[in-house]
């Protein structure tokens, strides 16, 4: 019997590989503009998305706007503090803190600064997570 030979890159996540195409997908049914001062203009859909929803959105435009260099950002890492007080979510800092321990914990990183940010690898679990029923 030959014995299949297995390399074990094949196992290893390389977080610089981003599917942009995938990104875009994602965010296109609730995006309406980026505009170049980093001022975003959401769909009506967005507005009916429950508040995790809303926080993976905020976080996936963030990440886009660091990929294509708008508004000076450098890193997509966001806080509770910096989503608590974005106007457009309206979203308290207690319904936020559960979103990420609870909905959005296996699509959400955070670091040890205390930030959260959306691994390149969990942007399908991201899609999908926004597709499914409520």
């Amino acid at each position: 019997m030959e014995t299949k030979r297995i390399d074990l890159d094949s196992f290893i996540v390389k977080e610089e590989e981003l599917d942009e195409n995938l990104l875009a997908q994602i965010l296109d049914p609730y995006l309406g503009k980026i505009f170049p001062d980093g001022s975003v203009e959401y769909k009506d859909r967005f507005e009916k998305l429950n508040a995790a929803r809303k926080v993976l959105i905020e976080m996936l435009v963030k990440k886009a706007k660091v990929i294509k260099q708008i508004g000076g950002l450098k890193s997509e890492k966001i806080s509770v503090e910096e989503l608590t007080n974005k106007s457009n979510l309206g979203i308290n800092k207690e319904s936020i803190k559960k979103s990420f321990n609870r909905e959005l914990k296996i699509i959400v990183r955070s670091d040890r600064d205390g930030e959260y940010y959306v691994p390149n690898y969990n942007l399908q679990k991201a899609k999908e997570y926004l597709e499914k029923k409520i």
